[in-house]
């Protein structure tokens, strides 16, 4: 269940040859259909890599699990994560189809990628929590299983909450530094987009516990539940907002799905959200919203910029030990939980 260091090199593989095989094809001249032979290449290279690296099924200790068992487990995340993935391009593919402006097609891509960095950093819990939770299950130890599932939302929130303020409320700069003034349009969808990336990436991590547990179905209904919502969404959003009702329609439904997966686990008491903690974060959130709020007035350079961003974590993390939401331990768990899906 531990594979995680295996786990990593497949996923580099993967990430590694997908940018190189798109660009080895384009550069030979085949254009848009080298990047396809690109991506299917690398797709090809990842399968190979995790099918060399894996133990074989009769050297696996499957237990009772039949092969009609893992068909139906594997078809129902499939089918999970395709909706994940559609929903990620439905906003993109509506404002182009609706608003018919390549520049504002354009400025929505660029808030799109910003948006993304906390869900990619919470797929590193989501790795993590699925195989943990399966354990504490087949142990059929139902007080591990909440705990697994209880700290992980924890830890998760103490990290994201950061991530995301910093990146809506510095969204102007942000997009100064990482595109240009031409793209300053985009930050008030990134700044409202941010969350909407953040809701789907705690999302992720509860159907990922609903996963561990052989709820594969369940989190297969929650997933894909969420395309018509996000299309209605966007259809009704967008010819009124143009792309901050794109990006309006993203976070709503990524917030839809996040409360009934939440809801459910909570009525089921895996998860349990304690009022403490929850107040605690919010306290830490806004006072670094404060201190970003009136530093950036301050810091023109980027190097101010960034000791602005250090300065307003260190106010973050240092309100959560005065109230002893976090501590040395809790470091230690983050820091193994980051590692040890990263390449241990």
């Amino acid at each position: 269940m531990r594979l995680f260091g295996k786990l990593a090199i497949c996923t580099s593989v993967f990430g590694l040859s997908r940018l190189l095989m798109v660009i080895f094809f384009v550069l030979l001249g085949f254009g848009l259909y080298g990047v396809i032979v690109g991506l299917i290449t690398a797709s090809l290279l990842g399968l190979a890599t995790s099918m060399y690296l894996y133990p074989k099924p009769n050297n696996l200790d499957a237990g009772s699990l039949s092969y009609k068992q893992m068909i139906s487990f594997a078809l129902s995340v499939t089918i999970s994560f395709s909706s994940i993935t559609l929903i990620w391009n439905i906003d993109l593919l509506a404002t182009k189809a609706l608003l018919r402006d390549n520049v504002l097609v354009g400025l929505y891509t660029s808030a799109t990628t910003l948006s993304r960095i906390p869900y990619e950093f919470l797929t590193v819990f989501a790795a993590t929590v699925l195989p943990s939770i399966a354990l504490a299950k087949s142990l059929e130890d139902l007080d591990l299983v909440k705990k697994y599932a209880r700290q992980t939302l924890r830890y998760v929130l103490i990290l994201v909450l950061p991530c995301s303020v910093i990146i809506s409320i510095c969204a102007e700069r942000l997009i100064l530094i990482f595109y240009s003034q031409e793209y300053q349009m985009a930050a008030n969808s990134l700044s409202l987009l941010v969350w909407g990336y953040s809701f789907m990436g705690v999302f992720v991590i509860m159907i990922s516990i609903l996963n561990g547990l052989g709820k594969s179905g369940l989190s297969m209904v929650f997933a894909s539940s969420l395309i018509p919502v996000s299309i209605i969404l966007n259809i009704f959003l967008i010819p009124r907002y143009e792309i901050l009702g794109a990006a309006a329609a993203t976070t709503i439904t990524a917030l839809v799905g996040l409360s009934v997966a939440v809801a459910y686990l909570v009525l089921k008491q895996i998860v349990m959200i304690n009022l403490k903690t929850f107040c605690r974060l919010c306290l830490a959130s806004i006072a670094m919203t404060v201190v970003l709020s009136f530093s950036l007035h301050h810091s023109h350079s980027l190097s101010s910029f960034m000791i602005t961003i250090v300065v307003s974590l260190v106010s973050y993390f240092l309100l959560l030990l005065i109230t002893k939401e976090f501590s040395y331990e809790d470091y230690g768990v983050i820091k193994n939980i980051i590692f040890s899906s990263g390449g241990r």
